[in-house]
């Protein structure tokens, strides 16, 4: 669809009906890339999980326990997955060591001062999210560590500073809390 839409000179983009294909075609290869970067991401996470359940033989045997108990040998399904706690602080803890994604970016709307630092209107600021998630003041002592037990109190607990994030969004937001979890556990 891009070699189209490559083709396309600008004087025929400029009319009304290529000019339509041509938002049609920019949609479409806009919604599959969304599309495979959910799926691609939610892949890699599942795989950091399962390794890092391996090489955790306790939190493993724990994970697989509470399957087996709410499961009873059924196909999972959402009502089942919402119980599965220790499954959750896992999947919470493989996506604080290893996020989907590595840096954000923010851009300062207006002139501001933080912490003694000025930052000038249209400043980029990049921030690298596993950097955040593995500093010992934001998660404690064994930062580097798999522990998923820091999520024993939901997020809001696995933080000291509370600062930690989650898809892109501040720690304390519904899609946040919820999203990462039902996607890589489906």
């Amino acid at each position: 669809m891009k070699k189209i839409a490559c083709r396309w000179s600008l004087r025929e983009l400029r009319t009304a009906d290529l000019a339509k294909k041509k938002q049609t075609v920019s949609s479409s290869i806009t919604a599959r890339n969304i599309y495979l970067a959910g799926y691609e991401t939610t892949a890699v996470s599942a795989v950091w999980c399962l390794m890092l359940l391996a090489a955790n033989p306790d939190w493993q045997a724990l994970v697989r326990e509470e399957v087996v108990e709410i499961c009873q040998g059924r196909t999972p399904n959402a009502d089942m997955i919402r119980k599965m706690k220790q499954m959750k602080m896992a999947i919470h803890e493989t996506l604080r060591l290893y996020p989907p994604v590595v840096a954000e970016s923010r851009v300062a709307l207006e002139d501001m001062k933080l912490r003694g630092i000025h930052f000038p209107k249209g400043l980029n600021v990049w921030i690298l999210v596993v950097a955040q998630h593995t500093d010992h003041q934001n998660s404690g002592p064994d930062a580097h560590k798999f522990n998923p037990g820091r999520f024993a109190n939901e997020i809001k607990g696995a933080s000291s500073r509370n600062c930690t994030c989650r898809s892109g969004s501040v720690q304390g937001s519904a899609l946040a809390r919820t999203y990462p979890c039902l996607s890589s556990r489906y």
